[in-house]
């Protein structure tokens, strides 16, 4: 496991950790300000930052009770500066969950139940709407409650009766759900009202992902958070899993910006083609007569491979009709035009088996292990070591930041109070010149700032030690 700099300090340097467990009839050996130190915590702590505990003197015990001591002041005093409130230190300490909850999920049985519930999610096509308000993904608390005020509002329409996708229209922050007119190098696009179309298990982030097949068809999900903001999601539709098809089209375009007449004349025509096909036709001749497809009408109608989420909804739910290679389908409707699809081939779901090792393999590269850490009870109730090096991650940080600020900025920073130290402390340096040895005062200096400051949080919170209790502690 990898430890970066900020948490290399608190846990090496100071040797700290925390969050062991509290036993029942657990005596209190410290208090710093209001926090409790029992003694099965101290003595597990000081077991983990000490090799040979079974020779353990009473004097080392003392000095380190000193260093750990001083080491919960300081975590406790940047606290309350609300250095654990800063937007840098929450983004910073997710991405080291983030890292820790990967390999935590690569090592533990939490991988096993999220590539089972993968496999038994790629089983189904889900087809879904959704309505987005948009809000980043370390936005303010102030923020946050405003966003979720709206969304809560949609819901609560979408409850009492207003249809889902009208309202997808006048309040979805996603630029699809509304019409959107030809520009150049674009053509028309209607709106979608939300629709997403079909997709299957990594096709959308995991907790979009969940909500959607969570939620059964014709219903609508709670507000669901992602890193693009606050989603309502409508299941529409749920078919057994297409996997990979390949088929064949015949196609007459009729975008949504087409005349009424010409759409009319189109679906008359492409009815008058199926009637064909159905006499007897040969497909492939009549896609590279009458397909307006060009880049497939020359290869008899034959599309690249695809799975749900790379086709409009309108194919998907066409093809879960066809059974058998060389089946067709009747004239089909999409934003395109017209469509009469020939089945050619579509790949079997595999096992679990079968699966299994690419399943694990995604869920590496997935988003899975983020989404954990954002529901910390999931990781920390599964996994008390994971809660224990997550708070040492916590710890560390603050104990940098506040180092920094208090400690070693200041000596850089503090150039008058510099110059006084050193000439206090002249005759313990070999030069005359504090420019020749800087490096070294600004050092000392350090130092003496670090005790200064550790003497005024010992003084601002209070610190009590059970001494009785602490000369009881043996580790044999």
């Amino acid at each position: 496991m990898h430890f970066p700099f900020r948490i290399f300090f608190g846990l090496v340097l100071l040797h700290i950790a925390w969050l062991t467990p509290v036993f029942a009839e657990d005596p209190v050996l410290l208090r710093v300000g209001d926090e409790a130190i029992t003694l099965s915590e101290f003595k597990e702590i000081y077991s983990r930052n000490n090799d040979d505990t079974n020779r353990a003197d009473p004097e080392h015990v003392e000095e380190y009770l000193e260093l750990y001591i001083d080491y919960r002041l300081k975590v406790k005093e940047a606290k309350s500066q609300g250095l654990d409130t800063l937007p840098g230190f929450r983004r910073e300490l997710n991405g080291y969950r983030d890292q820790l909850a990967r390999e935590f999920m690569a090592e533990h049985e939490v991988t096993d139940q999220l590539v089972r519930e993968a496999w038994e999610r790629s089983l189904y096509d889900i087809r879904a709407s959704h309505i987005l308000l948009r809000l980043p993904e370390d936005a303010s608390p102030e923020d946050t409650l405003e966003v979720y005020t709206r969304i809560m509002d949609s819901y609560s329409e979408i409850r009492d009766g207003a249809d889902f996708s009208e309202l997808a229209g006048e309040v979805s922050e996603d630029p699809s759900a509304r019409d959107t007119e030809a520009a150049v190098n674009q053509p028309a696009r209607r709106e979608n009202a939300g629709d997403l179309g079909f997709f299957t298990v990594f096709d959308m982030i995991y907790p979009f992902e969940s909500a959607a097949y969570n939620t059964p068809p014709g219903e609508v999900s709670k507000p669901v958070r992602t890193d693009f903001g606050y989603h309502l999601v409508k299941v529409t539709d749920r078919l057994p899993a297409m996997g990979e098809a390949r088929v064949a089209h015949i196609m007459l375009m009729a975008p949504p910006d087409m005349e009424e007449e010409e759409v009319a004349e189109k679906e008359q025509q492409i009815f008058d083609i199926y009637r064909q096909l159905q006499e007897g036709a040969d497909f492939p001749q009549m896609a590279a007569e009458v397909s307006e497809d060009r880049q497939t009408s020359e290869n008899g109608g034959e599309m690249a491979p695809f799975i749900s989420s790379r086709m409009v909804p309108e194919f998907i739910e066409a093809i879960h009709h066809l059974d058998e290679a060389g089946e067709i389908t009747p004239p089909v409707r999409s934003d395109f035009g017209w469509h009469i699809i020939k089945l050619i081939d579509r790949s079997p779901h595999p096992s679990f088996e079968e699966a299994e090792e690419e399943i694990r393999a995604r869920i590496a590269r997935n988003d899975r292990s983020r989404i954990l850490q954002k529901q910390p009870e999931d990781m920390h109730e599964a996994f008390p070591e994971f809660a224990r090096i997550m708070q040492e991650y916590h710890d560390g940080i603050l104990l940098f930041e506040v180092t920094e600020k208090e400690v070693w900025t200041e000596a850089i920073t503090d150039t008058l109070g510099l110059e006084v130290f050193f000439d206090q402390n002249r005759s313990q340096y070999r030069e005359n010149e504090l420019d020749s040895v800087r490096g070294m005062v600004i050092a000392d200096y350090q130092q003496y700032l670090e005790k200064k400051w550790i003497k005024q949080l010992r003084d601002k919170y209070n610190v009590w030690v059970n001494r009785e209790l602490l000369k009881t502690i043996n580790f044999e």
